[in-house]
């Protein structure tokens, strides 16, 4: 995954163990979602860091992440199910 910042230019880069598919912005902007379904899981990027933040495990097969107003992260799972972080 790269970050560009869009006012200076600079990139940063970080791999996250497989390929990537959803990709979601929290509403404050301060931290992106990105699925990683080969791994079961949710990779959480600190975006004011620039750094790997946490890992959302849900197993299966994560797709896509829609996040809320108010915070709530769903993932849906090509496994047949969603999960729900609050």
């Amino acid at each position: 995954m790269s970050i560009l910042n869009l006012s200076s230019g600079a990139v940063t880069t970080m791999a996250l163990g497989s390929q990537t598919i959803g990709l979601a912005l929290d509403p404050l902007g301060g931290y992106v979602y990105v699925s990683v379904p080969a791994q079961g899981r949710v990779a959480v990027i600190d975006l004011v860091e620039r750094a790997f933040f946490g890992d959302i495990i849900t197993g299966g097969d994560p797709r896509n992440i829609a996040i809320g107003a108010d915070g709530t992260v769903v993932i849906a799972n090509q496994s047949g199910w969603f999960d729900v972080v609050r």
